[in-house]
């Protein structure tokens, strides 16, 4: 192996996960994969692989971006479940040498239902900007209502007959 690193991770139930592999500055047009680590040298199985660049890959809840120009990938696991918990590797097919692995640890913890409550709790400064903006365009609404009111109450008086 060339490179030999362990990463740990934490992820939630239930959410998205994403997260870098980083590999060196010579293997940008090498293909990129990413697999569940079983212990042997040999990446058989990939959950993922591709040899496009700059762009995602799909496969399930499982994708892939090679970002050839920061020399990383991005691994990105849609909905993740406990049974995820568990050691990856992230891997570049280099064909001439041992590939360059990286080790991913995930640990996917059990979601908390007050997480979920306060991912739709309201940003206090963008609330009290829209009720300032309602509060003005009533305020200019009534004051234009009061100044109509003024005017045709001030045509429909009585007209007084003046001489000069």
């Amino acid at each position: 192996l060339i490179s030999v690193r362990t990463t740990a991770v934490t992820g939630v139930e239930g959410q998205r996960f994403d997260f870098r592999c980083v590999y060196p500055d010579d293997c940008q047009s090498n293909a990129k994969y990413f697999c569940y680590d079983n212990d042997d040298n040999v990446s058989s199985n990939p959950l993922i692989r591709t040899d496009k660049h700059n762009q995602w890959e799909r496969n399930g809840r499982f994708s892939l971006y090679d970002n050839i120009t920061g020399a990383f990938f991005i691994v990105r696991v849609d909905k993740l479940l406990s049974e995820d918990s568990g050691t990856y590797r992230c891997g570049v097919d280099v064909s001439s040498h041992p590939d360059h692995i990286s080790f991913i640890q995930l640990n996917v913890s059990k979601a908390n239902p007050a997480e979920h409550l306060t991912r739709y709790k309201f940003h206090l400064p963008l609330y009290l900007t829209a009720v300032m903006c309602v509060a003005a365009i009533l305020c200019v609404c009534l004051f234009t209502l009061c100044l109509l009111l003024a005017v045709k109450h001030r045509r429909s008086g009585p007209h007084l007959n003046r001489e000069v």
